[in-house]
Formats: C-alpha cells, structure tokens, sequence
C-alpha cells in the first residue's frame, strides 16, 4: 500500500530491520489524540502478550486485513514494514515500557474439525515472538534498527516440512507476486473461511492439543492445509 500524503508512523523505505524473511504490517489512518493523521497497526492485545502483528506473509496479512475491515467497519491495508518508521512507533507504542514486541505471524489456528477459528469475527493468528529492549534516549535523531531472531524462521521451516522444503523460501517468492493476484487469492480464500460457520465461537471445537494446529491457504492446491506440528508459542 501507499500513501501520498504525510502520515506519522508511514515513511517509505526508511525501516532498515534486518530479517530472513520480508515482513508486513496492517494498519488503519487514523487521527491521534493531538489531531495528527498517523498510521495505526494492528496489535495483538492478550492477558499474556500486547504487539504488533507483522505477517512473514503478504497473503496472509491480506487475508486477515480483508475480513478485519468487513467485522469492524473500517479499512485495514497491508503496508510493507520497510515503509514503517520504528522508531515513531515504538515511542508512542510503548514510551515507557523499555522494550517492543513483535508478534511474527506465519498462519491461522484451526480447530478439532480443520476449520479457521474465528473467535468473535476476528481470524486467530498462530504466531511466535521477538522482543526488542528500547534504549530510554530513543529519539528520531538515533533511530532503533531491529533485528529479527533466525530461529523463529527456523522454527517455522520446521512447522512446514510436510509441505515445503523450505518454507519461508517459498513464501518470500510468494511475496513478490503481483498486488493483483495475491489480492484475488486473498478473496478466495476468506470466501471459503467465511462461508463455515463452524468456525466461530460457539461452534468451535478446540483441544489442547488443536491450539497447535497451523492453518496456511495454499495457492498451488488453490486450498487451505493444516500443519499440526506443535509449537511454543500460540495465541
């Protein structure tokens, strides 16, 4: 997504993170309490973790986008996080907190009968965690450059044997796919997730061994699969 005019937060290509895989974020323009026009992310927000949700995945992130602006009436876009200045975010995100949490998504969690959970309209993402420790003098004049651990990667290699040789090879050559295309993928494959019911609360069946079970739309098989792989971290 671009932006033409001046948004906090939004500046292309100044983010310099480091990372295996390309990442992406979802955000909303809104106005801040100042009156200032700024980009919003979209935070996972639990008892037990509060960040920033950044996709491995544009489909995903797309996928998750889409049926977000559908159940909250407002329109959530993808937005490379190349084009997202950390550092702004991060000071008003968590001024006082002394760290940042990434949330790195790689899919959705399904339940007993392999149908995407969908706890209250909202897609449940399968995700694992990277925290950054903030330096107190954190300004716009010494920006923070994150580096993203190789083995959530790795982890997520591991999670997807079945399927792929190399998971977040195969999914950064999915990244480069054109805006148009991922855009008709995405559509299809909420319209599948969207037309089961089932797989909203009150239909939802979920074991302690299902809150494992990674849901991922394959665009070969035109399909989503399930890894069952278990994993450390779910949400």
């Amino acid at each position: 997504m671009q932006i033409e005019k001046r948004l906090h937060f939004y500046s292309p290509q100044s983010n310099h993170y480091q990372s295996r895989m390309s990442l992406f974020m979802i955000g909303r323009v809104m106005q801040s309490d100042a009156g200032i026009d700024c980009l919003s992310p979209c935070c996972l927000i639990r008892e037990d973790v509060t960040g920033v949700m950044l996709f491995v995945s544009k489909l995903d992130a797309m996928i998750y986008a889409k049926n977000l602006s559908i159940e909250e009436k407002h329109q959530w876009e993808v937005y490379d996080f190349r084009d997202i200045n950390p550092t702004e975010m991060i000071m008003n995100i968590h001024p006082l907190e002394g760290r940042f949490l990434a949330v790195i998504v790689f899919g959705f969690n399904a339940d007993v009968y392999d149908r995407i959970r969908m706890p209250n309209g909202r897609l449940c993402v399968s995700h694992y965690q990277d925290i950054f420790t903030v330096n107190e003098k954190l300004s716009v004049l010494s920006p923070v450059q994150l580096l993203f651990s190789n083995e959530n990667f790795d982890a997520m290699n591991e999670y997807w044997k079945d399927f792929y040789i190399d998971f977040c090879s195969e999914i950064e050559k999915q990244n480069k796919i054109s805006y148009f295309d991922l855009e008709e993928h995405a559509s299809m494959a909420l319209k599948i997730i969207r037309k089961n019911k089932g797989c909203r609360d009150q239909y939802s069946v979920v074991t302690p061994e299902t809150q494992y079970n990674v849901a991922h739309y394959s665009i070969p098989q035109s399909e989503w699969i399930i890894s069952y792989l278990k994993y450390n971290d779910v949400n």
